[in-house]
């Protein structure tokens, strides 16, 4: 898979995510999740990027499970 499209399939994702995201003491958003489960990102990431005209192997997002 090309870096470009992995790119394009993390930022989407995390479009979504970024509402669960943990802030750290300063503020900021950590990148750890709190309040939603694996396989609810999983089935974002499957959303997003269905309505997206990258070329994303699904496969590639269960490499974890």
């Amino acid at each position: 898979m090309a870096e470009a499209d992995l790119a394009a399939a993390e930022r989407c994702v995390l479009e979504q995510v970024s509402a669960y995201k943990i802030r750290g003491p300063s503020g900021y958003r950590l990148e750890w999740l709190k309040g939603i489960r694996p396989e609810q990102v999983i089935q974002i990431a499957r959303e997003r990027i269905a309505l997206k005209p990258h070329h994303v192997q699904l496969a590639d997002l269960n490499h974890g499970q």
